[in-house]
């Protein structure tokens, strides 16, 4: 991680970065640093309204707040955490830095500002804290394949469904799509399974897939609007975007030729489980 900054409201209160130590390659001069920590204050700043939009998006669905988002180019990304409402810890992972690493560093910097503040326990930001658990319940050994729901606009190259549906399960991948641009053409879940009855109480499914439609087209746009912003930041397009909710969470995956996969999971210790069988997806459909 080579920069950390804390916000209140929009509202920058402190920062910490490492762009004057020889680790951090690219800056050929004091002016540089001085240009990219404003960049990056910019940003900051931005990211309040921009998750906020976000944020009252996922509201019908009734999962909770936004606490995570990871905006990711492949060499670098940014990085919100949100600690409590309003305030939120902004990172950047700059070129030839591993963003998993600055990812699980930034959930432990959110767990220790809770901590500080009184707050026990941990909202288990990324799923990190149970990634590698394992448990089986009896409603995860019910045949899958019935309580599959599908839309499909014909518009794919054929054989796509059938990843789709190996790809869901219901103890990690809860909701798939494929997007061309903001249009959806193809989609399957399993928010019927026995197994997510917790997880949808007070919820339609047929209302919580069509939120899920418009969650995707608003990520599209932000997505394409940030894309433009960011490459000076972090020197390439955004590729990749997590969107983690205090009970699971939205992942947008680009694919080529302006296609993109959206990938759900309404459990938060499942989060990197999930995003780990999203990526699978995406390189069994990238040709």
């Amino acid at each position: 991680m080579h920069h950390v900054s804390y916000y209140v409201f929009g509202n920058q209160l402190f920062w910490q970065d490492t762009f004057e130590s020889a680790d951090v390659p690219g800056f050929s001069s004091p002016e540089e640093i001085k240009r990219k920590r404003a960049s990056l204050d910019a940003y900051g700043q931005q990211l309040h309204y921009i998750v906020a939009r976000l944020d009252k998006a996922f509201t019908p669905v009734r999962n909770g707040r936004l606490i995570r988002c990871v905006f990711d180019v492949g060499d670098g990304a940014l990085f919100y955490f949100s600690p409590f409402p309003g305030e939120y810890l902004v990172g950047a992972s700059l070129e030839d830095a591993p963003v998993d690493e600055a990812d699980t560093a930034m959930g432990e910097l959110c767990d220790e500002v809770r901590l500080a503040r009184g707050y026990g326990g941990t909202p288990n930001t990324g799923g990190f804290l149970s990634e590698y658990e394992v448990e089986v319940e009896p409603d995860e050994l019910v045949e899958t394949e019935r309580f599959i729901d599908e839309f499909n606009r014909g518009s794919h190259r054929p054989g796509l469904e059938g990843h789709f549906r190996a790809a869901l399960s219901p103890e990690a991948l809860h909701y798939v799509a494929l997007f061309e641009g903001p249009s959806l053409c193809l989609s399957a879940d399993l928010l019927r399974h026995p197994r997510l009855g917790s997880f949808t109480i007070g919820t339609d499914h047929a209302d919580r897939r069509k939120q899920y439609e418009r969650i995707g087209k608003l990520t599209y746009i932000t997505v394409h609007r940030l894309d433009k912003t960011l490459r000076p930041l972090l020197g390439g397009g955004l590729h990749r975007v997590v969107l983690d909710v205090e009970a699971g969470a939205l992942y947008y995956h680009r694919l080529k030729d302006d296609k993109v996969l959206i990938g759900v999971t309404l459990d938060q210790a499942k989060v990197a489980v999930a995003e780990t069988m999203l990526n699978t997806l995406a390189k069994a459909i990238a040709d």
